[in-house]
């Protein structure tokens, strides 16, 4: 990690989970971060305030207040430039959007790896790259117009696809799970686009969605966590 992209910034990340402050704390101290952590938002409000803090971590869910409340009062007591992330597992691009409305500069997904969090403090996410269509599209532009199309694509075949499992209409289900397959597969997810693949096997020989209903919310999950990341980098 290049330790530049924290140079001159102090850390606070509050989570209730003492396992993923661990691993921040681990992180930081491998980069000589400055940093504190807080198992809740009324244990950094107890805190005296460092004037060296820049960046905020703030778990969504926690006990007592939760991150939007600890957000929303440190806007209030500190100066404009401290920037505060949430910090979320899941969260649509709609999401997104309203932690940004409700007053948050980013927002940070979990699980996260350590080049992650160097894009986060950077500011320049890490560039994703899909060796297929990057083989095919050199110029950026058209690049991110192509991307773009399949972020809308399929977001609106998972959205189509929950209802139809929800709904039991086998058939929609079988269609969605063959065409997602293939446009993972174009899209340089091998592993994904295999999981679809094995859940259309499945389809053709039990064709009641029901019977395949937790694997079916478990590859959908895993779509949506895929998009998420997109959507975070683009």
């Amino acid at each position: 990690m290049e330790a530049a992209a924290f140079t001159g910034k102090t850390v606070w990340v509050v989570d209730d989970d003492a396992y993923i402050l661990k691993i921040f704390e681990h992180l930081f101290r491998k980069n000589r971060v400055a940093h504190r952590c807080f198992e809740s938002a009324e244990a950094l409000l107890a805190e005296t305030w460092d004037p060296d803090v820049r960046i905020v971590l703030t778990d969504i869910h926690l006990p007592g207040r939760n991150g939007d409340e600890l957000c929303m009062l440190l806007r209030q007591l500190h100066p404009s430039d401290l920037k505060i992330v949430a910090l979320t597992t899941q969260v649509t691009p709609a999401g997104i959007t309203a932690f940004l409305a409700s007053g948050f500069d980013d927002v940070f997904l979990k699980p996260f790896t350590e080049s992650d969090l160097l894009a986060l403090f950077s500011g320049k996410p890490e560039k994703i790259v899909f060796p297929l269509l990057d083989a095919l599209i050199e110029d950026e532009s058209e690049r991110a117009e192509i991307i773009q199309q399949f972020l809308e694509e399929t977001q609106q075949d998972l959205a189509h696809l929950q209802k139809s499992v929800a709904e039991g209409k086998n058939e929609t289900v079988l269609l969605v799970v063959h065409r997602l397959a293939g446009r993972l597969a174009q899209f340089s997810q091998e592993e994904l686009s295999d999981a679809f693949r094995k859940m259309e096997r499945s389809l053709l020989q039990q064709p009641d969605a029901a019977q395949h209903r937790s694997a079916l919310e478990q590859l959908m999950k895993s779509l949506e966590d895929f998009l998420q990341k997109i959507t975070g980098n683009f």
